[in-house]
């Protein structure tokens, strides 16, 4: 669709100039069908000849893809003039007219065909169409004008060879990604912005004015890109693919009678690695293809609080912290024990089928197989799977904790002693073909995690410098009332989502501001996109490392647990409570180890009943973790102490005189019970200038305390 010239749709399947395939017909101009027939991708026969719209002349015989010979001319739409000899994709040579649809006007030099401009040469910031908009907010209708249109392009400032990029095309908001292969205009001229590139879904190869894109932003280096076009590298990634299927003994080639069979595709993705690019082809099966209802398909991956335990230990330990991650780990799964025919992939078929041994990647159930055939491997080496986390193994001799592993699919996280590695870890390389490993300083699942000589830190500040804030023009900054366009929806919840990741993981002082975002997306506004936008820019510009200091012995330890309720605070009159549960040693120091900031899962009527609710939630987290504690170590017991800054309610559990509200009562009993039970130790009262989770629960509050009692001072 090119906005306002259309062609018939069967023409549309074979003109393919490397730019764009046209669809759909307004009924502003038609073409003979003849045409449609016979003619390849990006060529015209000759056979068959299209008159120029003035009906005199014809395009010349076997035209290369994405340009003109210049030999035969075609009419502009007045008739007159022609195209430039070999044009390039995506340009005009400017040395010959295109007339305007007015047959008065022609387009100016370079004229970017990736977005509609009428009358504009590219690099102009005005009169940008936002096309099916009527009111500037995503309602189909009328052409609408945007003034003062900043470009992402602008922001991002230059970029360099070998940089990725995405994007959404103005016109039909698809993404568009690739890779800069070098500047393409001057960096003072108006091309500025221009680049060649070559694009992910086609290989396209070409100039490209990145000036031109919505929500422009640089894809990090550790992000794999999916890629749809073949070459050489391809297809040796494809061959090394299936050589690794025939290594791990994956299937057997069985001749094809019949039998129900699921069929494949191919995942090819590029990434960034040691400075040069890496491509690498995943055969995939097509799971949806089987029945599944009676298999079962759960596979355990290790909790954020599971995480944090481990490099606590390993700091007080001085322990190394070390990742280990398996290659091809699906193939390296249990043997299935069910019978599953594939259809092989159009490069590989001889005609045959292949007939599974194993679980392959696409398979419902593939995850467990491996997760199954890692906890029998790991068994088998003494080490004992934690009851109350099953992802995550211990190791003990003489009944002395010498090592841990948490496991997120086919990511290892360990830290031991020098007898933890030669035991365990030298063995399970043995078993399983390792990838890559990293010591000390290293990125796990997302978490950067670095080793100093007085403890251990964990962040995500690379992960927040790739967040991208959602554009507003000016002229929608100004309509902060109103209600967010469906494209504007998408946006905002998957900002909010990478930021509630943020939050739950290294960013508790942004974890009440995600919380309420979220809350308000049903009925969200400009107003929220606008806080939402000045949140991501404050996660950049303030980063936060959370610091796990060297904690005396373990036998000493105890866990010290802050929460906080505000009473019908939320957009839809929620109350919302917060939590934080540190491990902290007789010195004073103390780890981070759980938080959380949400709405309560009930309607109360009161603050006492608010704090009731998020005083019972963190007592029972850290009944949770101090089970965790007691698997990991020989102690016994692991002391708790809750604070809260409401003194009606540490009244409460200090007098047998009940409270008037009969519900509140059966809240205030159980805590009574965990008391006398002494899985709490006790409950204290602290002034809120004290209190480290209350900005988990109230807009404006002040973050200072908490970000100090969790990072290094």
């Amino acid at each position: 669709n090119l906005g306002l010239l259309m062609v018939p749709v069967a023409l549309a399947k074979m003109l393919n100039l490397g730019l764009l395939t046209v669809q759909g017909n307004l009924g502003l101009l038609t073409v003979p069908a003849a045409l449609a027939k016979n003619v390849e991708p990006g060529s015209f026969d000759g056979s068959k000849e299209l008159g120029s719209f003035d009906g005199s002349s014809s395009l010349s015989k076997n035209v290369e893809p994405g340009s003109f010979d210049g030999s035969r001319e075609l009419g502009s739409f007045d008739g007159s003039s022609s195209f430039g000899k070999n044009v390039e994709p995506g340009s005009f040579d400017g040395s010959k007219e295109l007339g305007s649809f007015d047959s008065s006007r022609s387009l100016g030099k370079n004229v970017d065909l990736f977005e509609n401009r009428s009358r504009v040469d590219v690099g102009s910031k005005i009169s940008k169409l936002d096309l099916g908009t009527k009111d500037g907010n995503g309602t189909s209708g009328k052409y609408v004008k945007q003034q003062n249109d900043t470009t992402c392009a602008g922001k991002m400032g230059y970029w360099k060879k070998g940089q990725r990029f995405q994007g959404l095309d103005p016109v039909t908001g698809m993404l568009i990604s690739g890779k800069i292969l070098g500047r393409a205009g001057k960096v003072t001229g108006v091309n500025k912005d221009c680049y060649n590139v070559q694009l992910d879904n086609d290989g396209w190869t070409g100039w490209f004015n990145l000036a031109t894109l919505r929500e422009l932003s640089e894809v990090n280096e550790n992000i794999e890109m999916i890629i749809l076009f073949s070459n050489d590298a391809v297809s040796l990634a494809k061959n090394k693919e299936i050589q690794t299927w025939i290594d791990n003994k994956v299937f057997e080639v069985v001749q094809n009678e019949g039998q129900r069979a699921i069929s494949v595709r191919w995942i090819v993705t590029e990434k960034t690695k040691d400075d040069g690019l890496v491509i690498k082809a995943r055969l995939v099966a097509r799971g949806f293809e089987e029945d599944t209802t009676s298999l079962r398909k759960d596979s355990p991956t290790c909790s954020k609080e599971s995480v944090r335990l481990l490099v606590a230990f390993a700091s007080s330990k001085q322990w190394a912290c070390n990742t280990v991650d398996v290659k091809s780990a699906f193939l390296q799964g249990d043997k299935i024990e069910r019978e599953i025919f594939l259809k092989p992939p159009p490069e590989f078929n001889d005609g045959n089928l292949w007939k599974l041994k194993k679980t392959v990647y696409g398979l419902c159930d593939a995850a467990r197989a491996w997760y199954m055939r890692v906890k029998s491997a790991l068994n088998s080496l003494s080490v004992k799977m934690c009851s109350l986390d099953n992802s995550l193994f211990i190791w003990k001799r003489n009944g002395k904790l010498e090592g841990l592993i948490c496991i997120y699919v086919d990511d290892f996280l360990w830290a031991g002693n020098a007898t933890f590695k030669k035991c365990v870890i030298d063995e399970l390389q043995k078993q399983f073909l390792i990838g890559s490993s990293a010591s000390e300083s290293f990125t796990y699942v997302g978490l950067r995690i670095k080793s100093f000589s007085d403890g251990i830190t964990i962040d995500q500040t690379q992960y927040a410098s790739s967040l991208v804030p959602v554009t507003i023009s000016s002229a929608r900054n100004m309509q902060r009332k109103s209600q967010l366009s469906e494209s504007e929806k998408t946006a905002y919840l998957a900002l909010v989502g990478q930021l509630n990741w943020m939050a739950t993981h290294t960013r508790p002082d942004i974890a009440y501001v995600t919380c309420e975002l979220s809350v308000a997306f049903s009925k969200a506004t400009v107003t929220e996109l606008v806080r939402l936008n000045k949140l991501v820019k404050r996660v950049k510009n303030e980063s936060l490392q959370l610091f796990f200091p060297r904690l005396h012995s373990f036998e000493t330890c105890s866990l010290e647990c802050y929460t906080d309720a505000a009473f019908a605070n939320l957009p839809n009159g929620g109350s919302q409570g917060g939590l934080i549960i540190f491990l902290k040693d007789d010195s004073g120091k103390k780890c981070p180890i759980f938080w959380q900031s949400r709405r309560l899962k009930r309607v109360v009527n009161s603050t006492l009943a608010a704090e009731t609710m998020a005083l019972i939630e963190g007592a029972e987290a850290a009944v949770y973790m101090a089970g965790i504690i007691k698997q990991l170590t020989a102690v016994k017991d692991v002391k708790i102490r809750c604070l809260v800054d409401n003194k009606s309610l540490h009244e409460s559990l200090l007098s047998s005189k009940q409270v008037e509200n009969r519900r509140l009562r059966l809240d205030i009993s159980v805590l009574d019970d965990m008391i006398w039970r002494e899985e709490i130790k006790k409950v204290e009262w602290v002034q809120t200038s004290h209190q480290i989770a209350d900005c988990l629960t109230k807009k404006g509050a002040s973050t200072e305390k908490l970000r100090s009692a969790v990072s290094r001072n």
